[in-house]
């Protein structure tokens, strides 16, 4: 017994579930697009349309006609007299409200403990150093250069502190929508 052979998911769905057939490129790369079978850039949508069309003429499944210069395509009587299955389509359009996984939260909390944490030791230490350096003038080399340090390190840290929160503000705001 012959094996089915397997289409793309796409081309699937186009040409056998949707039986289109004298179409051109971009008619359908519209349908495609219409049906979220691909990501949403219409060039990108069409150079992989264009690409299961070369490859459907050359298996003799479509055929190519060309009227007032624009190229159309004919689904072949090899390709309406054959059985197919499809692929599973490598795209999926993404959900519009996935579920926010708790571990996400519960790790992103975390990060924010840990960076607030390491933020108040680093602004402990800076008012350390100035402290110093008011009590030990003769130091303030080797202290300014501690001071200054550690100030980039408390701007790194406040960057990310904020960074992360604002992340988990806005995980609470669409968990709520």
């Amino acid at each position: 017994m012959k094996a089915v052979p397997k289409i793309n998911a796409i081309m699937f769905k186009l040409l056998i579930e949707k039986e289109m057939n004298n179409f051109t490129v971009v008619e359908l790369r519209n349908a495609a697009l219409e049906a979220d079978l691909l990501p949403q850039d219409p060039n990108e949508a069409r150079k992989k349309i264009y690409r299961q069309i070369l490859s459907f003429q050359r298996k003799g499944w479509l055929n190519s006609t060309e009227v007032d210069g624009a190229k159309r395509y004919v689904v072949s009587d090899e390709f309406l007299a054959q059985s197919f299955a499809s692929y599973k389509a490598k795209y999926q359009q993404p959900k519009a409200n996935q579920p926010i996984q708790n571990e996400d939260k519960k790790v992103l909390g975390e990060e924010l403990s840990r960076h607030k944490g390491e933020l108040e030791i680093t602004l402990g230490e800076i008012e350390e150093y100035q402290s110093l350096l008011c009590r030990f003038p003769s130091l303030s080399v080797s202290l300014n250069k501690l001071l200054h340090e550690a100030q980039i390190r408390s701007a790194n840290l406040l960057g990310k502190v904020k960074a992360v929160s604002a992340t988990i503000k806005s995980l609470r705001s669409e968990s709520k929508c």
